[in-house]
């Protein structure tokens, strides 16, 4: 079936040589496969569960966790699979602008999370969140610098949230298309949590640029000397 659609979209004249690329590459990747066989919704799943392997950031303590940009869900069914045990206990919210499936055992929320009203949405679930974590991506232009100052922006509105809505010693994990963040989102990872670090799981392709920061422990020992992110 795979060689099947692999060829019929080859064999379309009109598109593009990079297109055509691209799309006999996603079909034999090895991630899109497993998503495929392991029923999740997007290969993206498979970055949660290496992120969760290298930090076990769902920790029996983990009772409440909020996925920002959810959609499609794969975020969101790793956390609903390894909170399984303990689902009936757990508190699981997802929001984004475009709309999900239902997931069972997740509350989806349609909007923007910087928008107040949808905040209040938020906390009409849980005050405060156990993890926050975010796979989001700014709508990219293809410019390098543009890209990447919109993604900057992006996860300093991710921080400010987490500010306010992560739970004392909760986790906070984003998705970057900078290696290095922003003054003010480092700061803010610094001065809030014992523990930070930046991760390119194998999953993510090798010619993306994009890396994911993993924050531990908010609110805990102030300026740590585990930081090894500088």
């Amino acid at each position: 079936m795979i060689k099947l659609k692999e060829t019929k979209f080859l064999r379309n004249k009109n598109m593009k040589s990079s297109s055509a690329r691209w799309i006999s590459r996603h079909i034999k990747d090895e991630y899109v496969i497993a998503a495929k066989r392991e029923k999740y919704r997007s290969r993206s799943a498979f970055k949660l569960i290496e992120i969760h392997e290298k930090e076990n950031i769902f920790s029996r303590k983990c009772l409440s966790v909020l996925d920002l940009g959810c959609s499609p869900g794969g975020w969101s069914q790793v956390a609903t699979r390894i909170l399984e045990n303990n689902i009936n206990n757990v508190t699981i919210v997802g929001v984004d602008l475009i709309g999900m499936e239902p997931i069972e055992g997740v509350n989806f929320i349609a909007g923007d999370f910087c928008d107040l009203t949808i905040q209040k949405s938020i906390v009409s679930f849980k005050n405060k969140f156990d993890i926050i974590m975010s796979d989001m991506a700014p709508n990219t232009i293809g410019h390098k610098s543009t890209d990447m100052i919109r993604s900057a922006a992006l996860i300093e509105q991710v921080c400010e949230f987490a500010d306010k809505y992560l739970s004392e010693g909760g986790t906070l994990v984003f998705k970057s298309f900078c290696q290095n963040i922003s003054q003010n989102s480092q700061q803010f990872l610094k001065s809030n949590f014992a523990y930070f670090k930046r991760i390119k799981p194998k999953s993510s392709r090798k010619e993306s640029i994009e890396v994911y920061f993993v924050a531990k422990n908010f609110n805990g020992r102030k300026k740590s000397s585990t930081n090894n992110l500088l």
